[in-house]
């Protein structure tokens, strides 16, 4: 009689041993989902149900004999064709635990949902499959990813029918809006009021993927534009071409200026190999620094970048070290070093608070004086709330030469509380910002800022956020956010 197999079940498997003595008709359907908000959130756990009708049983897998642990076993040949493979049930009995491997399945053929607006053998060759390939659970998993990050796919489900003796087909559903928007606006007493808008839209040309644009103003003259689209998509790679134009009217210092930029974003689903290289590009900057009892700076220059993966999961979960260069007209070559790192956590196993944290570090390599001023370290804004942008770092006349300084490291904490669930998400938290910058010289001075944040999330798609900050200053900040996406 046919089994069936849930991923929720596999610690059960493992432990007391499960097979099925297969009869002789064939029968198959596999059916792998995975849900994903619209709001782009981390995988959900993906239930899995196999449903497997094969006469006999298949020869193992070469690669899989020797494994020791069963549970890196059962993996093995779980990547290689036989999806029904588990624990014998004479296990149970003998101190030797062995694997009944159950029949070698191989994929025959796709087919693709018309929702997904991608040509097919893009979307088979994104996930790395071939005609008659052998069934690979963990491929097939990366795939679900695939589909999420790279074409934007909600609701993605792979099914697997029957196709033949020993082969199936593998169906590919789900939903790509060609189409999507999200709009907020943030009141802030130190800027005032902020708009935002940002989405996407499907264009199939030469490289077919999503023109992205975003526009924001403020009522304290801050105006930002930019779109980029893709002109090479990839297997293991995206390059898109990028345009922004902004100008910010700022406390201590405006900003006008347009970039030009060409970048590649690398993809390796599953990869085991860290650190690899996750994007690299290049820009065409133009800006203009002015400031009051300041002589303006007109700065050219180019800029090449690339970002490395890293592995450290026990402080991380997110994490990108960044190597920047810059070409400056009249002035040569600069770079910079920088790392950023986030995680999500509990605070304790049995609490239901979250604690989040965002810490960044940078690091200026030669001349201060010769970077471009907009790519120099200094404090204050979205990088350390509480403080007007660029307010830590900055000299008060003559020009811009002394602008900067050798090295910076920041990090955010927020601790939330969930008072309410269900209809309406409602949290209530702390907040404690620390910056630490240094010069040439070593001097370490040290800023930061503490408040409260009440968050309120509702139908998943908005949120908004209520922030009170106090910094070292004594100096009083409040901020309102919402956003919405569609």
């Amino acid at each position: 009689m046919p089994q069936t197999y849930t991923q929720s079940r596999l610690p059960r498997a493992i432990g007391g041993g499960w097979f099925a003595r297969l009869s002789v008709f064939l029968f198959v359907a596999i059916t792998f989902s995975s849900l994903v908000g619209p709001d782009g959130a981390g995988a959900q756990p993906t239930p899995e149900e196999l449903l497997i009708e094969f006469q006999g049983a298949d020869t193992p897998p070469q690669e899989c004999m020797g494994i020791d642990r069963p549970e890196e076993a059962l993996s093995c040949f779980w990547d290689n064709g036989f999806p029904y493979a588990s624990l014998c049930p004479q296990s149970l009995y003998s101190p030797q635990e062995e694997i009944c491997p159950g029949p070698r399945v191989s994929i025959a053929d796709f087919n693709f949902s018309d929702e997904i607006p991608f040509r097919n053998s893009l979307i088979q060759s994104l996930g790395g499959f071939e005609r008659g390939q052998f069934y690979n659970h963990r491929q097939v998993l990366d795939f679900i990813e695939v589909l999420r990050d790279r074409l934007g796919v909600t609701d993605a489900e792979i099914t697997f029918e029957q196709a033949g003796l020993s082969s199936v087909r593998m169906q590919v559903d789900g939903r790509a809006p060609r189409s999507s928007i999200s709009a907020g606006f943030y009141v802030d007493s130190f800027d005032g009021f902020v708009g935002t808008l940002t989405g996407r839209h499907f264009v199939g040309i030469n490289a077919p993927g999503f023109l992205e644009y975003y526009l924001q103003g403020a009522s304290n003259g801050l105006s930002e534009l930019g779109a980029s689209i893709p002109v090479s998509v990839r297997p293991e790679s995206t390059t898109r071409l990028g345009v922004r134009a902004y100008d910010a009217d700022g406390h201590y210092a405006d900003l006008r200026g347009a970039r030009l930029s060409l970048s590649v974003a690398q993809y390796a689903p599953g990869a085991a190999q860290l650190p690899r290289i996750a994007s690299y590009g290049g820009e065409i900057v133009q800006e203009t620094f002015r400031a009051a009892g300041f002589t303006p700076q007109d700065d050219e220059y180019l800029s090449a970048f690339v970002n490395w993966e890293l592995d450290t999961p026990d402080f991380f979960d997110d994490n990108d070290l960044r190597l920047s260069a810059y070409w400056l007209a009249g002035h040569g070559l600069s770079s910079k070093l920088s790392f950023s790192g986030s995680n999500v956590s509990d605070l304790l196993d049995n609490s239901e608070a979250v604690f989040r944290n965002f810490s960044h570090m940078e690091l200026m390599l030669g001349s201060i004086s010769t970077a471009p001023v907009s790519e120099r370290i200094l404090l204050g804004g979205q990088n350390l709330r509480g403080f007007y942008p660029r307010e830590i770092g900055r000299t008060t006349n003559g020009n811009f030469t002394n602008w900067g300084e050798r090295w910076s490291l920041t990090s955010q904490f927020e601790l939330l509380w969930p008072i309410q669930r269900g209809f309406s998400d409602v949290s209530v938290g702390v907040h404690a910002d620390l910056g630490l910058i240094s010069d040439d010289n070593f001097d370490i001075a040290s800023y930061g800022s503490v408040g409260l944040i009440s968050e309120l999330g509702s139908f998943e798609d908005v949120t908004v956020q209520l922030t009170l900050s106090r910094n070292n200053f004594s100096r009083n900040r409040l901020a309102l956010s919402i956003n919405v996406h569609r």
